[in-house]
C-alpha cells in the first residue's frame, strides 16, 4: 500500500489533518438492525449446531475466511455432508454482515437496491442460500421498513451532517471533496446539494454492468 510516507510522493504530499464526527442512528434505523441482527443471529446458532470446530464469524473478513477453510477442506476429499451445510449458511452469514454494513454506513436506498437484487436473484437462480435468505421473517420485516423509509425520504443522518458541514465550507473554499464508498451514495449526495443550490459535479473512479 503506497503512503505520503514513500520517498517518491513526500515532495507532493500536503499536511492534512483528520477529524473524525459520529452520528447516532435514529430509533426507525436501529429498529430495523434489530431484524437484521435476528436473521444473522439464527443463522449463527444453526452454524454452531452442526457441530463442525470453528469458531463463529462475527465480520465478514471473518465468514471469508472460514468459507475458504471449509472449500479447502471439501477439496482435498472430506466427505462430511454438513461441511455444505456450513457452506450454504455462511453464503446467507455473508449477505447479512452486508446488508448490515449497508445499513449502518450508507443508509435506506443503498440498502434497498441490495435487498431488491437478491429478491430477484431468489427468483431467477437455484442458490438455496439465496431463497431460504428472502423467506426469512426477520429479513422480509426489515425489507418492508427499508422500502417504507426509502418512501419517506429518509436517509441516513450522515447525509444531514455531512449538508451542514458543506453549507459552511462552501461559504470560504472554492473547491471541496466529498470522497464517497458508492455510486448511489455519491448520486445521493450530489442531488441534495444541488436542491439547495450548490453546484456540484459527479466523478466516478472505476464503473461496471449492472
Amino acid at each position: 500500500v503506497r503512503t505520503d510516507e514513500d520517498p517518491d510522493l513526500q515532495p507532493y504530499a500536503e499536511d492534512t489533518s483528520i477529524q473524525y464526527i459520529s452520528v447516532d442512528l435514529p430509533p426507525n434505523f436501529k429498529e430495523i438492525l434489530g431484524h437484521l441482527q435476528s436473521c444473522y443471529r439464527a443463522r449463527l446458532s444453526a452454524l454452531q449446531a452442526l457441530g463442525l470446530t470453528f469458531e463463529p464469524p462475527e465480520t465478514k473478513s471473518q465468514a471469508l475466511a472460514l468459507q475458504k477453510d471449509l472449500q479447502r477442506r471439501i477439496a482435498h476429499g472430506e466427505k462430511d455432508f454438513e461441511l455444505w451445510k456450513a457452506l450454504s449458511l455462511l453464503a446467507e452469514i455473508m449477505k447479512l454482515l452486508y446488508t448490515l454494513e449497508l445499513l449502518e454506513t450508507q443508509g435506506t436506498n443503498v440498502t434497498l437496491e441490495y435487498l431488491k437484487k437478491l429478491h430477484h436473484e431468489a427468483k431467477t437462480t437455484r442458490v438455496k442460500a439465496t431463497k431460504n435468505l428472502v423467506s426469512d421473517v426477520s429479513l422480509k420485516t426489515a425489507y418492508l421498513k427499508i422500502q417504507a423509509l426509502a418512501d419517506a425520504r429518509i436517509e441516513h443522518p450522515k447525509l444531514l451532517k455531512i449538508l451542514e458541514i458543506l453549507r459552511e465550507e462552501v461559504k470560504t473554499c472554492d473547491r471541496i471533496l466529498v470522497f464517497t464508498h458508492y455510486r448511489d451514495s455519491a448520486q445521493t449526495l450530489k442531488g441534495a446539494l444541488n436542491a439547495e443550490g450548490i453546484q456540484c459535479e459527479l466523478f466516478v473512479g472505476q464503473t461496471k454492468k449492472k
